[in-house]
């Protein structure tokens, strides 16, 4: 279905039919006085956009910018002449029997599902399975051929035109009632929202307002009634959580009779009637329902929002004519019939939904539908529709200057008519003179200089055409003539040493610069002679050159030493002198250096890291003891553990070819301590107490007997104890403590300690 662009009802409500209903009269000024005094005094004006009221428009208006400048909703032009007119109809039948069911976006008109609009307020079923009070609809409703003007709205998600059910028990289950259509089912006449076991005493959901809501929306005769349930928990769920709730809304449209079911979400409960649900409308018989696919009778919870429309289907009865202008009225209105340049489309349905017009100016054609609907309301409904006209092929050639001297381009402007609507589409441009320098786009045409002709005073006369299409289908062409004159410009170039002259057109000129002489041809086109004098003064250069070898200049001398003096003179290549100095220097600053990291191995760390730290080094090559090479900045090395030292070299060369070698010799580090248990100062053998060891820098032993008095002390690797005391008694047989503190290369700012016992054996 269209949604049509706001439309003009013009809504008629005749008295023999307001005399003739006096019922629909009543409900009318009850619900809205003003209104209904308004259409029988005046029969207003008003204006909808719901796509759910009655409405005609054309079926094809068209968006473009250029035909909505113009107030044009089509157009007929070269491409077509004629034009197929369709009115697009929204209206329900006048007498239904059944019903179509379709998927529809999800587009709640109460958005809140909570809102009182129209003097709607909290329906009041808020108790489990219960019917509220009879609810009067702000309109009659036609369903199932039936017209309603109350019903009764219960707490498990579905409405029934049964009034008699208000304030009744709203039935849970209906395991053994379903697929509908079934006469059992428990209520009948009714619209599901979505029918489930839910309770609005069950619990807060945490949804805002929740409840049950009624909502008038829009005027007479296009309003819609809005009945939402609002976060109501599922039965049995007191505690549930916060997914179990549902969310849905039904939708009654006045006039068209149309229902619409828009469901934001729902989850059910597997405990209560077997987690059973239906969406959809039962007849008061139970006998017919319509019921969308995969929705009569499902379990599974809904969390994304879906919609459906139940729109009726029967008999239409309407009448639509067309009329030229906007005066739709019988009694002045000229009404379209079929001559020369209109074919009337008559549709066998009481009217003619269509006309094919051929206009020749810009035309307004008005559409009329006369239309009762089901409820008895009599719509009077007009729309126009404004076809545009344009056959424009009209094609201009302009250009700001059609006489071209060198280096001159021009640009070839195409116009077409003003005010048209069409647009140049293709422009194919052409040249008389073939190689003629030009490019050509759609509504202009750029001409280059004519790069073909050689000679002073050459003029060719080209004529440039174009054919060009319109978006119109129409077609047009023009010509215009361009001139193009070739005098050509000269250049000298002249070259003389410091003090000579050069001769130019009959002058002398010895000074250097550039010399313009103006000049014109016949056709008026100025060109220029030029001379581009040099004057070559003596070069004075200079040759930088660093080296750290003796250096042998071009003056054939040999120098040892830097120096800036010696000069050279030359002939150039255009014989004038050149002298060249020379700027030498003689660089022996090469140096180069090692640096080891650590500065000897231990046998915890085996792993050199070698840099080259050279002055003046352009790069380098190692020399390990294995033979290896490496030209590395940094490089590493793996002592072998079982030599005391090692030693590396570095070749450093500068950027001149000059080498310097550097040798770093590395030590390996080892430490080993070793601490007696006993001597025998009375045997020739293992007669003192010494501590031996390698790696050891310092050593210093001091001896306690055990009842911890000091005995005797002895310093370095060398010193021990011969069992004196410091007065040179033998000390007698036994055990003594010592404390030794000592020092290694390996750490060598650390003191280190060893207590120990040491036997004295005499």
């Amino acid at each position: 279905m269209q949604v049509s662009r706001p439309i003009v009802y013009k809504i008629i409500v005749y008295l023999h039919f307001i005399f003739a209903h006096p019922n629909t009269l009543k409900m009318l000024l009850n619900r809205n006085k003003a209104l209904v005094v308004a259409l029988l005094m005046t029969f207003g004006t008003f204006q909808f956009l719901q796509a759910q009221c009655p409405s005609i428009d054309y079926a094809s208006r068209s968006p473009r910018p250029t035909l909505t400048a113009h107030n044009w909703d089509t157009i007929v032009d070269c491409n077509n002449t004629s034009v197929k007119l369709v009115a697009d109809l929204f209206i329900t039948t006048s007498v239904f029997d059944h019903y179509d069911v379709y998927p529809i976006p999800y587009d709640p008109p109460d958005t809140t599902f909570c809102s009182t609009a129209g003097g709607g307020g909290q329906i009041f079923a808020n108790t489990d399975d219960i019917f509220a009070p009879v609810m009067q609809l702000p309109f009659e409703f036609m369903f199932f051929g039936r017209r309603y003007t109350s019903v009764a709205v219960g707490s498990n998600g579905v409405i029934t035109f049964n009034s008699n059910m208000a304030g009744q028990n709203c039935p849970y289950a209906y395991q053994d009632a379903v697929p509908l259509p079934n006469t059992n089912f428990p209520i009948k006449n009714a619209i599901f929202g979505i029918y489930e076991d839910i309770n609005p005493q069950g619990g807060t959901s945490g949804v805002p307002n929740q409840g049950i809501y009624e909502a008038i929306y829009d005027s007479f005769p296009c309003r819609k009634l809005c009945v939402s349930w609002n976060g109501i928990p599922q039965y049995g769920r007191n505690n549930f959580a916060s997914t179990e709730w549902a969310k849905y809304q039904i939708v009654c449209y006045e006039g068209t009779n149309i229902i619409e079911v828009h469901v934001f979400r729902t989850h059910g409960n597997a405990t209560t009637n077997g987690g059973n649900r239906m969406l959809g409308i039962l007849n008061p018989t139970g006998d017919t329902a319509y019921v969308p696919e995969g929705r009569n009778n499902f379990h599974s919870d809904i969390d994304t929002p879906e919609a459906w429309r139940f729109e009726p289907k029967g008999t239409t009865i309407r009448n639509i004519q067309w009329f030229y202008g906007t005066d739709t009225s019988d009694a002045t209105g000229i009404q379209v019939v079929n001559c020369d340049s209109v074919l009337v489309l008559n549709d066998g349905f009481g009217g003619d939904t269509a006309i094919i017009v051929s206009p020749t100016v810009p035309t307004t054609y008005s559409m009329r539908m006369r239309y009762l609907s089901a409820t008895g309301i009599f719509y009077d409904i007009s729309n126009t529709v404004t076809v545009g006209v344009d056959f424009s092929n009209e094609v201009h050639l302009s250009t700001d200057d059609d006489s071209l001297c060198p280096g001159q381009s021009t640009v070839i402007n195409l116009s077409s008519a003003e005010g048209s609507v069409a647009v140049p589409t293709e422009t194919i441009w052409s040249c008389s003179t073939p190689g003629q320098g030009y490019n050509g786009t759609l509504n202009s045409c750029t001409v280059q200089p004519h790069m073909w002709l050689a000679a002073d005073g050459n003029h060719v006369e080209n004529h440039f055409y174009c054919t060009t299409n319109f978006s119109n289908g129409c077609s047009g062409s023009d010509s215009i003539v361009v001139h193009h004159f070739n005098p050509k410009d000269t250049t000298e170039e002249g070259v003389i040493c410091e003090g000579g002259s050069y001769t130019y057109l009959d002058q002398e000129y010895s000074e250097p610069g550039v010399v313009e002489l103006p000049f014109a041809n016949d056709a008026g086109c100025t060109y220029t002679k030029t001379l581009n004098l040099t004057v070559r003064p003596v070069d004075l250069t200079t040759m930088p050159v660093t080296d750290c070898h003796p250096y042998t200049w071009i003056d054939g001398n040999t120098y040892y030493e830097s120096t800036n003096t010696p000069r050279f003179t030359l002939q150039n290549q255009y014989g004038c002198d050149s002298v060249v100095n020379l700027n030498f220097r003689f660089d022996e600053s090469l140096r180069a250096l090692i640096e080891a990291t650590p500065a000897g191995a231990t046998l915890d760390n085996l792993h050199i890291t070698l840099r080259d730290v050279s002055v003046g080094s352009a790069g380098r090559t190692w020399i390990f003891p294995d033979g290896r090479t490496d030209t590395t900045y940094t490089t590493y090395y793996e002592y072998p553990a079982e030599q005391d030292s090692v030693t590396i070299g570095m070749i450093a060369r500068s950027p001149y070819a000059c080498r310097d070698t550097a040798w770093v010799t590395i030590p390996l580090l080892k430490e080993a301590i070793w601490f007696p248990n006993a001597f025998t100062p009375e045997e020739e053998s293992n007669s003192v107490f010494r501590i031996e060891g390698i790696g050891i820098t310092t050593l210093h032993v001091d001896i306690y007997d055990r009842r911890g008095s000091f005995v005797n002390s002895f310093d370095g690797i060398e010193g021990s104890w011969d069992g004196t005391d410091q007065a040179g008694r033998k000390c007698p047989q036994g055990s003594y403590v010592y404390l030794a503190r000592y020092q290694n290369v390996i750490n060598p700012d650390n003191v280190l300690t060893h207590k120990g016992t040491i036997t004295l054996i005499r």
